[in-house]
């Protein structure tokens, strides 16, 4: 099963939503089935709009050398081409070759 992109919007749609919610007459259900967001993405919006925090930024923080190596040691050892001292680029070679 292929994993679905988490989605991101922009900060004038989620106040747009949020106005809708605040001001209009619909439930925070209705709006979400017309904006095809989630229910509760949207109720969670509201509530932080609440504490006047929508529209913060949280910014990740840098990744350091030693976790990018560590990450790529990871990939290594738990990938069955490295494991079996094979290189599919070679493989991949030998078949575009075929292929002319």
């Amino acid at each position: 099963m292929e994993r679905v992109p988490k989605s991101v919007f922009t900060k004038e749609f989620k106040e747009e939503a949020v106005k809708m919610v605040t001001e209009g007459q619909l439930t925070i259900p209705e709006i979400g089935r017309r904006l095809s967001i989630p229910k509760l993405t949207l109720a969670h919006w509201v509530k932080i709009a609440k504490e006047g925090t929508l529209n913060t930024n949280r910014k990740q923080r840098p990744v350091i050398g030693e976790e990018m190596e560590l990450t790529r040691l990871k990939r290594e050892t738990t990938n069955p081409w490295y494991l079996s001292g094979h290189n599919p680029c070679h493989h991949l070679r030998r078949w575009s070759l075929t292929m002319e």
